[in-house]
């Protein structure tokens, strides 16, 4: 996904995925294990057929009457097994696999700070991109017609497919009587990514579930779907959007408001600026750290933006929690480009002549 390195420490992606049963009752398991066996013994199958049909064909070359073929020996009769192909597993069992495995990879995008867990986070998305690629067409039935719990897991794991197929079942998965696939239908709509996903529905759950968990997720998903739209177009689809955003930076749930402090960051608003400050005295430091992010953006994408967002800045820098002046500091260097030191002073200088 394409976003800064602050937005991705401080805007992993939205709450894990669902899953009812509890973790303690999952039992562990390799989703690829299988597939790999699998792959090693076809392989082994198809080298023992080809010495099969060397040793048939070889039969004429030793001198002896075509009529006549050589025996094997006994010996080499009774060592002979023939390779046992295993079969996939059946959709249950690689269902659970998969979704342990994005429990896994959740709760590290949340966590992830060393460059080995970051190494490991990538490890098991690509080994989720192969498994569900693999058995796509099952998935996606299953999502459409399967039993609950399956149409849940299906719904967390289709978007690592990365393929368009799967886009249109996902959208129809938002209707869903179930919220909990709903839940997991706006991870896998944000991990797929796609510039040209419609956002109405999204919008609305952005803004009108009942559950918080679901609004954030909602709001992600906007967030990496606007933010491969770049630059964003101004279309009643994303002005929706953009009003989405502006009424999140109030909402209840911190996660949304971090999100729509970002998506108005996208969208150069600066208009939001004033809100974007009062975000910095959120009493969430995620939330602080992305509205940081957000008023960047806006200075650095509004033709007019630079000047007011600046001068938020420099004032928090002054008068703002002790806490947080570094970062507010950080964030005026990648905005002016230069450095103006620790003093408030020579900041609200610099940011007095912008226009």
């Amino acid at each position: 996904m394409q976003s800064s390195p602050l937005a991705e420490s401080i805007a992993p992606p939205a709450l894990p995925a669902r899953n009812p049963e509890p973790a303690s009752q999952r039992p562990v398991a390799n989703p690829g294990a299988g597939r790999r066996t699998a792959g090693k013994l076809e392989r082994l199958a198809a080298v023992g057929l080809c010495a099969g049909a060397c040793w048939l064909a070889g039969c004429g070359s030793t001198g002896k009457s075509s009529s006549e073929p050589e025996k094997p020996k006994t010996s080499e009769i009774e060592s002979f097994v023939p390779v046992q192909v295993k079969e996939p597993d059946p959709i249950g069992k690689l269902l659970l696999d998969l979704d342990q495995q994005m429990q896994r990879w959740s709760s590290l995008v949340l966590t992830a700070s060393t460059s080995e867990e970051q190494r490991l986070t990538r490890a098991i998305e690509a080994q989720l991109q192969s498994a569900t690629l693999e058995r796509k067409s099952e998935l996606i039935a299953q999502l459409e017609t399967g039993p609950p719990i399956n149409r849940v897991r299906a719904a967390g794991v289709l978007g690592f497919t990365h393929l368009a197929e799967v886009q249109s079942p996902l959208l129809h998965a938002l209707s869903d009587s179930n919220h909990d696939v709903v839940h997991n239908a706006l991870i896998s709509l944000a991990v797929l990514e796609r510039d040209d996903t419609p956002l109405l529905e999204i919008e609305k759950l952005a803004t009108q579930h009942p559950e918080a968990s679901t609004r954030s997720n909602a709001m992600y998903a906007m967030r990496c779907i606007l933010g491969r739209k770049q630059p964003l177009a101004r279309t009643p689809e994303t002005e929706g959007a953009l009003r989405a955003a502006r009424a999140g930076v109030v909402d209840t749930e911190p996660f949304v408001r971090a999100q729509s402090a970002l998506i108005l960051g996208l969208f150069g608003d600066e208009e939001s600026l004033r809100g974007m400050a009062d975000l910095l005295k959120d009493g969430a430091p995620h939330v602080r750290l992305a509205a940081l992010e957000g008023m960047l953006l806006i200075g650095q994408r509004s033709k007019t933006g630079k000047g007011p967002a600046a001068r938020h800045l420099t004032q928090a820098l002054a008068s703002g929690d002790k806490s947080m002046r570094p970062s507010v500091r950080r964030t005026l260097v990648r905005l002016a480009e230069l450095d103006y030191g620790s003093d408030p002073k020579d900041w609200a200088e610099w940011a007095a002549k912008l226009p």
